[in-house]
């Protein structure tokens, strides 16, 4: 059971891809879109800020 509640990195790098998603602005007219491939830095905890070192 408690298995079940850890999850793994990439569910977690999945979760903060979806938030960032959710959050972007909508495209400017005339800008281009921020390509979806574009990979998230690491170093950043779950709710994006920078890690202390």
């Amino acid at each position: 059971m408690a298995d079940r509640a850890q999850k793994t990195d990439e569910e977690k790098g999945d979760e903060v891809l979806r938030r960032l998603l959710k959050t972007l602005p909508d495209p400017k007219p005339g800008k281009q879109p921020v390509p979806v491939s574009v990979s998230v830095p690491q170093g950043l905890s779950d709710d994006g800020k920078m890690l202390e070192n």
